[in-house]
């Protein structure tokens, strides 16, 4: 979707939160990352203030039940709850769109070159179509669908990643065309086979894009070993990579609901509350993020 294709992406049940105080100074405490990793979450606080023209006098707290480095879009649905617990917090009233131009400010230092389907997906929930310069699709499921999400147990560089597709498209560009046509038709079929709760024919077509992003280079040999292995058990297999823990499987859920509108500030509180699902990719012409 990077290059021009549709692509389809879902929020799961595995969360950011966030929360937001005022203070006499901009603070930012996580226990999940060290503080140089850090430097994003206070690009997004720092350009929502600006925005307002206003000093950042606020602490956030991030907790967190995504791994970063993971595939799960752990940095996209951190950028969207501390915009939307800062939002919360001096009553700004964001809305979606607000929440994703202020996510992406941070996930440019993350990646570089968004293109915003993980801030998107994270700000709507729910499962969407996404074309990057289009309004996003929701895809209303019947019910909820249960994945199963493989970890590796390494980390990557989603950034490194997409220059790795840019080195496609620019050595293969006939090539790299037909792969993003055939995405698009590949993430309405995964639309469809959603909606009828056909997990067989989802499975079958994930694994079609996981070999198209294998072809670009986007996953290693050891996502590959796992797909082949996951194949041979059932035919339903999409990899991901996820950074300091043990290589293991995680069932995820996914469904058709968006995201309830943000809680308003209560009274003298000074309390600010944001709460963001991470993302799942399940077809396009990208990493997973």
């Amino acid at each position: 979707m990077v290059h021009g294709a549709t692509a389809i992406a879902a929020a799961i049940e595995r969360k950011v939160r966030v929360e937001a105080t005022k203070s006499d100074r901009l603070a930012i405490d996580s226990r999940l990352r060290r503080p140089e990793e850090l430097v994003p979450a206070r690009k997004v606080v720092e350009s929502l203030y600006k925005a307002k023209k206003a000093e950042p006098r606020v602490s956030i707290s991030i907790t967190s039940t995504l791994a970063d480095g993971a595939g799960l879009g752990s940095s996209a649905a951190t950028m969207i709850a501390i915009a939307g617990a800062t939002s919360a917090l001096e009553g700004w009233g964001l809305d979606q769109t607000a929440l994703v131009r202020a996510g992406e400010a941070g996930e440019k230092l993350v990646h570089g070159n968004p293109s915003g389907v993980d801030a998107t997906t994270s700000a709507m929930g729910g499962v969407i179509l996404f074309k990057k310069g289009e309004e996003p699709r929701r895809v209303e499921l019947r019910a909820p669908v249960t994945l199963l999400v493989v970890f590796s147990g390494r980390r990557r560089n989603t950034g490194r990643l997409i220059g790795r597709v840019a080195g496609m498209k620019e050595t293969y560009p006939s090539l790299f065309a037909s792969l993003c046509e055939s995405a698009t038709l590949v993430s309405g079929l995964c639309a469809e086979a959603l909606v009828k709760g056909d997990t067989a024919a989802l499975g079958r077509l994930m694994t079609y894009s996981h070999a198209v992003l294998a072809r670009a280079g986007n996953h290693q040999w050891q996502a590959n070993g796992g797909v082949a292995q996951l194949n041979h058990q059932r035919p339903a297999a999409q990899p991901t990579r996820l950074g300091r823990q043990r290589a293991g499987q995680l069932p995820v859920q996914i469904d058709g609901h968006g995201v309830p509108p943000a809680p308003r500030q209560r009274g003298a509180t000074h309390v600010g509350r944001g709460e963001r699902d991470g993302e799942r990719g399940l077809a396009g012409p990208r990493p997973p993020a």
